[in-house]
């Protein structure tokens, strides 16, 4: 198993608190052949498709073949304005989770018993820290929750995951574990990969059959659907980039035009950039008519720069790199066996985009 400690610039930085960004003048809602018309009004919890919810109240103001658009009234009503406090059991998950998240319902339809818990708090992808701040601003409420599914599920081993380096959320977790002896605190390297369920379990040495692996924005997700009955329209996203003068992590409507984002919270202190989204190392270019789903958890204002391609040199520091062992350069079809890492690009002495490769290759 090849993990790997990417080089970063430690001047790119975030700030230490989490920022809130509740009230957009207008949400971007994907919604096709939608069966509401101009004018409606809609609640925040108003079911609009497929799992998608309205996320504010207000009025329908455009319909077009993208998206729904909802100007926002700043008043948040709800369908549902009473919340009340469930007590869990693997009845009430289900049911939740049926009606309101297929993929979790997914991983716990067969779940009786585990023998481990795995919770991660660990963001792989460089400059990326939404993990460790949902952590960081739900510590007590994770760890009350989590011991509710140790007993519920009768784990023989509960643990929370994060990196070493995350010095000021290890504090906290001290602070608080004493109050949980069946949850135990584990800390691995800052290697790349390790954010990765079979990488993480096998560095662990926990055996993925029987193994309850989340990460902490699932845990957070589904805690808040049994235990309150509350959806999720907010997510985390980080906003970090050399040229910004300082990155940020945000708690923000979902269906949120990134440049009403960049307007309010973008200190952008260089001129010639681009928009980054995802992992920078596989990420892609976007415009600033982003619209942020749940899939996206990052954006990275990045220098622009014109890094020209040199022909390989037949070094073979793509292939020692590939975790997979993936012969990039020859072999015929790879699209399904690359887990598209971008490690082969990273290492690449002559600035090759390799992993252009995969799609070219499928």
């Amino acid at each position: 198993m090849k993990l790997v400690k990417l080089n970063k610039d430690n001047r790119i930085k975030v700030a230490d608190e989490t920022l809130i960004y509740i009230d957009p003048d207008y949400l971007y809602i994907p919604v096709v052949n939608p069966n509401f018309k101009v004018n409606d009004y809609v609640f925040k919890d108003t079911l609009l498709t497929d799992n998608i919810y309205a996320g504010i109240s207000g009025y329908i103001k455009e319909i077009n073949k993208n998206y729904l658009v909802i100007a926002n009234d700043f008043k948040e009503k709800s369908i549902n304005v009473k919340k009340e406090k469930r007590t869990i059991t693997i009845e009430t998950i289900l049911k939740r989770l049926a009606m309101y998240n297929s993929d979790l319902y997914n991983l716990f339809k067969s779940l009786k018993n585990t023998d481990n818990i795995v919770i991660s708090g660990i963001n792989d992808e460089p400059y990326v820290y939404n993990n460790i701040y949902i952590l960081k601003d739900n510590i007590k409420e994770i760890l009350s929750f989590l011991d509710e599914l140790h007993e519920l599920y009768q784990s023989n081993n509960t643990s929370l995951i994060i990196k070493n380096n995350d010095s000021k959320i290890i504090e906290e977790c001290l602070k608080e574990l004493g109050t949980y002896p069946s949850i135990k605190l584990t800390l691995v390297d800052d290697l790349y990969l390790l954010g990765k369920k079979e990488y993480l379990l096998n560095y662990l040495h926990i055996p993925i059959n029987n193994t309850l692996y989340l990460t902490v924005e699932e845990l957070v997700t589904l805690r808040n659907l049994v235990k309150y009955g509350l959806i999720d329209n907010m997510q985390y996203l980080t906003i970090s980039g050399d040229a910004l003068n300082e990155g940020i992590v945000l708690k923000v409507k979902k269906y949120t035009k990134l440049k009403d984002i960049l307007v309010k919270y973008g200190d952008i202190t260089y001129k010639d950039y681009v928009l980054v989204t995802g992992n920078l190392l596989v990420g892609h270019t976007v415009s600033p008519s982003l619209v942020i789903t749940d899939k996206i958890k990052a954006i990275h204002v990045m220098k622009k720069r014109c890094e020209k391609e040199d022909l390989c040199i037949n070094c073979g520091k793509c292939l020692s790199i590939c975790p997979l062992k993936i012969n990039i350069l020859k072999e015929k079809k790879i699209s399904n066996a690359c887990y598209t890492c971008g490690l082969c690009s990273y290492i690449c002495p002559s600035h090759i985009n390799l992993l252009a490769k995969v799609s070219d290759k499928s």
